[in-house]
């Protein structure tokens, strides 16, 4: 996994002005149950819910897995994991955003963009998503 991570990183560097030069986040495994619960609001009712593959815990500096998935041998995992490296990345390199969710295009056009060179099919959102999920 620390290859795979130094390789997305390295991707991100080249593709981005972040420097790359911190230390690999802390990677915790969890199923897809725990995922959903540090993410939704006990509110939201489970049947409700999407899966989520992985999420970076901003706190910690953790990025947590969906335990079910193979990131280092499946691609479309892969681009999820550079998503959450790209938050990572943003916050080590204390980029400016007005809020949390004003950082989600950048992460979401990298990992549509290394989808695509990768032979990935894109899963992710589309541009008025986009500027919906990006409102603070």
């Amino acid at each position: 996994m620390e290859h795979l991570i130094l390789a997305l990183l390295i991707w991100i560097s080249a593709h981005t002005d972040y420097k790359i030069d911190v230390p690999q986040p802390a990677l915790e495994y969890k199923s897809a149950q725990e995922l959903s619960d540090m993410v939704y609001d006990e509110k939201i009712l489970k049947e409700n819910r999407f899966v989520v593959a992985a999420i970076y815990h901003i706190p910690t500096k953790t990025i947590f897995l969906n335990k079910a998935r193979d990131f280092i041998n499946d691609k479309q995992s892969a681009a999820i994991l550079l998503h959450e490296l790209v938050h990572y990345v943003q916050r080590e390199n204390k980029a400016s955003f007005p809020c949390h969710t004003a950082s989600e295009p950048e992460a979401y056009k990298l990992q549509e963009l290394w989808s695509k060179e990768n032979g990935v099919l894109y899963t992710g959102l589309d541009d008025f998503e986009l500027d919906f999920v990006a409102q603070c």
